[in-house]
């Protein structure tokens, strides 16, 4: 009986000893997570940016039908309060981390997916997003207490507002972006693109004066 007690232990030492391998295998294999983080700079560790969501509103309707769509429709963004909540150096870095679809995956959105990436998903970047290419820069303008983007016709491939950025890509499916130039003080806001169309999901900051 003796016997048959310590083989049964030792079994039990072996199957968790397996797990823990199993455990550690899929931590080294799993991709990381997506998201737009702020590159460490000043002895300070590198953050994520914490996604909001944010109001699209469509005007002159009216108008570009009375035009016969020579006027077209504008769209802006909401943003809700004068002020973003993360404030950083103008001279910030970020790095994009993009979603790694496995082999085989649909290139199509589920209506999950879908539901997801327009209600908030979190503060990864919707897989919609395919690369820097899907993820621009806004400048917002302060107006009544809340923070609004202006992206110009329904349907430009760029908002009114648009900040240029340099991009570099640095591994698989990750970007280095940053400004031209240094941000002037203010609100800025990344957001995703949808067939040169705003979606709901952004990740916005200011910028403080030295």
């Amino acid at each position: 009986m003796r016997s048959i007690r310590v083989a049964s232990f030792a079994s039990i030492i072996a199957m968790a000893g397996a797990m823990v391998g199993i455990v550690q295998a899929q931590e080294k294999t799993a991709p990381p997570a997506s998201g737009i983080f702020v590159e460490a700079a000043g002895g300070q560790s590198e953050v994520k940016l914490p996604a909001t969501k944010f109001e699209i509103k469509t005007s002159g309707v009216g108008k570009s039908m009375a035009t016969m769509g020579m006027m077209k429709p504008q769209t802006q963004g909401l943003f809700a309060g004068a002020k973003a909540y993360t404030r950083l150096a103008g001279d910030a870095t970020f790095r994009f981390q993009f979603e790694e679809k496995p082999a085989g995956a649909s290139e199509n959105m589920s209506p999950q997916e879908m539901m997801a990436m327009f209600n908030g998903g979190g503060d990864g970047i919707p897989s919609i997003a395919k690369g820097p290419q899907d993820v621009a820069l806004v400048k917002l303008t302060v107006a009544d207490e809340n923070r609004e983007a202006h992206f110009g016709s329904a349907g430009s491939g760029h908002a009114k507002d648009t900040v240029d950025v340099t991009v570099e890509n640095v591994g698989p499916h990750t970007f280095r972006v940053k400004p031209k130039h240094p941000l002037a003080p203010g609100e800025y806001a990344f957001y995703v693109r949808m067939q040169n169309s705003p979606t709901g999901q952004a990740w916005d900051f200011g910028v403080d004066q030295k």
